[in-house]
């Protein structure tokens, strides 16, 4: 199996009418630098890599960089750790992505099983993922009104509806479900897609992505 490249993951979910913070790569500081700027501050960094499934796990991701300074420094930073943790990892550079705040943050993913096919799966995300393991699974595709269903499955729909804060809105975001199923089911070469965070608030963001596709 091999890991799509991430802009081509974004590109994927953009075909899809799947919303996205699109970043950009960067080889070197000075691109980095002038990406930034080009998006304003602050940005987030994340390395680039075919070979790095999960960038968290290995420091590959900086957060809410609001300087030239800090980004130089966070730029070498993540280089160094990735290169530490996993030094046989073939790394193509940088991104570097608008940062984005407010909202909460969901799971949204698919993959392809032996014995139903496509499945779908939505869920809490963030800090909740680990906590409660608040997942909805369905055979995908799937319609909006399905989507609308697996939401209200959710224990954390609650706090989607405006529990202790501003609602996010419930039909973007099973609007975008029912977008990834379609995009599970009619991609025979996709194993697996993993959208983590998506972003809920008026609007509805995929700030991450990671695509799997058969190694053939």
């Amino acid at each position: 199996m091999l890991k799509l490249d991430d802009l081509d993951a974004f590109r994927l979910l953009s075909k899809y009418g799947i919303k996205t913070v699109m970043p950009e790569l960067a080889r070197n500081v000075d691109e980095a630098l002038k990406a930034a700027e080009r998006m304003g501050y602050p940005v987030v960094l994340k390395i680039a890599s075919k070979d790095i499934m999960h960038k968290t796990d290995v420091g590959g991701i900086s957060l809410d960089i609001k300087t030239p300074e800090q980004l130089e420094e966070e730029f070498v930073s993540i280089l160094k750790r990735v290169k530490e943790r996993i030094p046989q990892a073939g790394i193509s550079g940088v991104l570097v992505q608008k940062m984005v705040k407010g909202g909460y943050e969901l799971i949204l993913g698919g993959k392809k099983d032996d014995v139903f096919g496509s499945i779908i799966m939505l869920g809490a995300g963030g800090i909740y993922v680990e906590a409660f393991e608040d997942v909805s699974f369905r055979i995908a595709p799937i319609d909006e009104e399905e989507a609308m269903r697996m939401i209200e499955e959710l224990k954390f729909s609650k706090v989607l509806k405006g529990l202790r804060g501003e609602p996010a809105n419930i039909k973007e975001i099973a609007r975008v479900a029912a977008r990834l199923s379609r995009l599970v089911h009619e991609h025979e070469e996709i194993v697996e897609v993993d959208v983590n965070p998506l972003l809920a608030g008026k609007d509805v963001v995929a700030l991450d992505a990671r695509i799997i596709v058969k190694d053939e």
